[in-house]
């Protein structure tokens, strides 16, 4: 009887914890409001970029618009602005990457443009900069510069 109860009041909380606390959920990343890469991505397949970004390919430099970004359990689609019709999709293997889609959505975007004069870049030199955006690696250019979680 005691055990009944117990699961009576569990299950009556997490009802009105849905009801009147719903908790964000990965779905409500999907939205139609620009945001910025925080990373440069590199990919082969548009439709297939897998999460662990090797340096192989054509480039998304950090700093690009993106829209109609769209986060589920295990991707990331989305459109590159300028690049109508063409949807990136960002495999997320989580024995790979270590973490959850939520997680390296955050690592990889920002709603803040990180060009901007206060943005992510703004820290790094004119060269260090150039650098980032072609993705290349070059002496006196800062090591760590990926936020990590």
């Amino acid at each position: 009887m005691r055990i009944a109860r117990c699961f009576l009041v569990l299950l009556v909380g997490m009802i009105m914890c849905t009801v009147i606390l719903p908790c964000p959920s990965l779905s409500e990343t999907n939205t139609q409001d620009p945001y910025y890469t925080k990373v440069n991505i590199w990919y082969e397949e548009p439709g297939k970029i897998l999460a662990t970004n090797y340096h192989k390919g054509a480039i998304i430099p950090a700093g690009t618009q993106v829209n109609n970004v769209k986060v589920s359990s295990n991707s990331i689609a989305f459109q590159v602005e300028g690049m109508h019709g063409v949807i990136f999709n960002i495999i997320n293997v989580p024995a790979h990457t270590l973490m959850k889609t939520q997680e390296l959505f955050d690592l990889y975007f920002s709603k803040e443009d990180i060009k901007k004069k206060l943005g992510l870049l703004s820290k790094f030199s004119i060269a260090e900069k150039k650098h980032i955006e072609n993705g290349e690696i070059a002496v006196g250019i800062r090591l760590n510069i990926r936020p990590r979680i």
